[in-house]
């Protein structure tokens, strides 16, 4: 593996490691709050990093899984945005 190759794989490990911060930092908050995911704050906050994640993906990565995951990703948050909206 030439050294180019090294450098998209700690680029990929990297960027798989942000996403599973945020994701374990949203699961604590989640669980410490439960009235959090109906906050504008934290929705608005979370589809701002989705945003992020995107650009930083479309533009220094090449590989196409981070660009799904991160779009799942805004689909739930959104999902969730509106469920907890919904519920009384």
């Amino acid at each position: 593996m030439c050294n180019s190759g090294k450098q998209h794989a700690r680029d990929f490990a990297t960027y798989a490691l942000g996403q599973i911060i945020f994701g374990l930092a949203g699961v604590w908050l989640t669980w410490r709050a439960p009235e959090l995911p109906g906050e504008w704050s934290a929705i608005i906050l979370s589809l701002a990093a989705a945003v992020g994640w995107l650009a930083i993906g479309f533009v220094f990565m090449e590989y196409w899984q981070p660009r799904i995951a991160v779009a799942a990703f805004g689909i739930l948050i959104i999902a969730a945005a509106m469920t907890a909206r919904s519920s009384p």
